[in-house]
């Protein structure tokens, strides 16, 4: 069925050392983050949802320049190396906009460097 699909599909996300976060690309509202994200930030999944990504990644009270960044990047993944705010970990990011149903979201993957 879909429902278990989804579910395994969640597992198989939450299983990987890579940290993975969907944020609305015009909010920065967390509305999808895995296991390893929420770790990286101290925070159990459910505490993240609802929060902006700059906010509990980067320590900002507004969208911070890698959303520009990532705007213009239509079609393809914006990458960089830096240092998350939230615990100093340096990492490789990677981001890119979708379309999920009709809403706008960025999807990060974040690698430890």
């Amino acid at each position: 069925t879909i429902k278990y699909m989804i579910n395994k599909i969640v597992s198989i996300l939450d299983s990987t050392t890579e940290a993975v976060f969907v944020s609305d690309a015009l909010t920065g509202e967390i509305i999808y983050i895995n296991d390893t994200g929420a770790e990286y930030v101290g925070r159990n999944k459910g505490a993240c949802l609802g929060e902006r990504c700059y906010q509990i990644f980067w320590e900002r009270s507004h969208n911070c320049e890698r959303c520009e960044s990532i705007d213009k990047c239509q079609g393809h993944f914006y990458e960089e190396d830096t240092i998350l705010k939230s615990n100093k970990r340096k990492i490789h990011m990677k981001a890119r906009i979708e379309d999920w149903d009709g809403r706008q979201v960025k999807i990060h993957y974040l690698l430890p460097l």
